[in-house]
């Protein structure tokens, strides 16, 4: 988050008038410190609820789960940005 420019991609500065940007980088920075607990969480789950003989998939299965989450995001953005007008759709783009 240190390496994020101070300008957006229209040339806008970014400064105490355009708050929806720190909020943004809050919750990012947020989703970022809780990302190692999350991914390590898979295993230990898999390590006390399953058999020995069934980790691999419980893991593997929760791992391609949270991918998939992801993926389900960025397809939602993609459906609420087309209904959108252009004032909107600005914001949208700073979110994303």
């Amino acid at each position: 988050m240190i390496g994020v420019g101070w300008y957006t991609g229209d040339g806008t500065n970014l400064n105490a008038e355009n708050m929806n940007f720190w909020w943004v980088a809050a919750g990012s920075m947020i989703g970022q410190i809780a990302l190692p607990f999350l991914q390590n969480a898979i295993s230990m789950i898999a390590m006390t609820w399953f058999a020995e003989n069934e980790r691999t998939l419980a893991t593997g299965t929760s791992s391609l789960a949270l991918v998939f989450g992801v993926l389900v995001s960025f397809v939602m953005v993609g459906w609420l940005y087309a209904g959108l007008d252009e004032d909107n759709a600005q914001a949208v783009m700073l979110i994303t």
